[in-house]
């Protein structure tokens, strides 16, 4: 489950005003560095207007993933014939970092939505700086969180707890052209734990928007012979 919460923190999104569409693909490439190991992840992502998103996962194992705005998840391993299910609606695929970049409303990140109190705001090196404070439900995780903004778009996102270490830092950069929003076509984060630290490196590309090629994917079905794994 720790690795769905890090991979739907950077997935879905929604068309708007700025990006209308009726579905998208994409790649996607994941490289984390940890405890002296380096693991690299290839997959591409499938997402509809609906809010249905299909990740097919191809290396190092193939596995597909399902979700939607409501964060109903299946995990489908081919390999196996097995499924697994999990309903989270903080995995939504609405409630993302990746959503609020590609529909053009970054600002906050999905902060406030997600009732995240702002505390201060200010300007350094050119650049804004916001504070928020956490709600009560999410302070035993973080107690607030710092954002750096460069004109409309967040470079920095860091968590802290109460008092003031930080928890991880979130890097956004090369930023690109898609559709009509700016997209940080790579991402770093960086998790602190308890003796040693995480780095993860998602890398974007092959944007396509609505191309007949991905109707395949997109209507890809879990077979029912499938066995489910509680």
């Amino acid at each position: 489950m720790k690795l769905l919460i890090s991979l739907f923190a950077l997935m879905a999104f929604l068309p708007s005003d700025q990006n209308n569409f009726d579905w998208v693909s994409f790649s996607m490439v994941k490289r984390t560095t940890a405890n002296g190991m380096v693991t690299r992840v290839e997959s591409n992502v499938y997402y509809k207007s609906s809010g249905e998103m299909i990740t097919h996962f191809e290396k190092p194992l193939e596995m597909f993933v399902f979700n939607n705005e409501l964060g109903d998840i299946r995990l489908y391993n081919p390999e196996s014939n097995t499924v697994i299910k999990s309903l989270d609606n903080r995995l939504g695929s609405q409630n993302t970092t990746f959503y609020y970049f590609l529909v053009g409303n970054s600002e906050d990140l999905g902060l406030k939505s997600a009732g995240f109190t702002l505390l201060d705001s200010k300007i350094e090196d050119m650049m804004l700086v916001t504070k928020w404070d956490s709600p009560d439900e999410l302070k035993n995780q973080m107690d607030r969180v710092e954002l750096v903004s460069n004109g409309d778009y967040p470079i920095f996102m860091a968590y802290l707890d109460r008092k003031g270490k930080y928890l991880k830092k979130i890097y956004y950069y090369k930023f690109d052209k898609v559709g009509r929003s700016m997209f940080p076509m790579a991402i770093t984060e960086i998790d602190y734990l308890k003796e040693d630290s995480m780095i993860t490196k998602s890398t974007f590309g092959s944007f396509v928007f609505d191309s007949e090629k991905d109707l395949s994917m997109l209507n890809y079905e879990i077979p029912e012979n499938a066995r489910l794994v509680e």
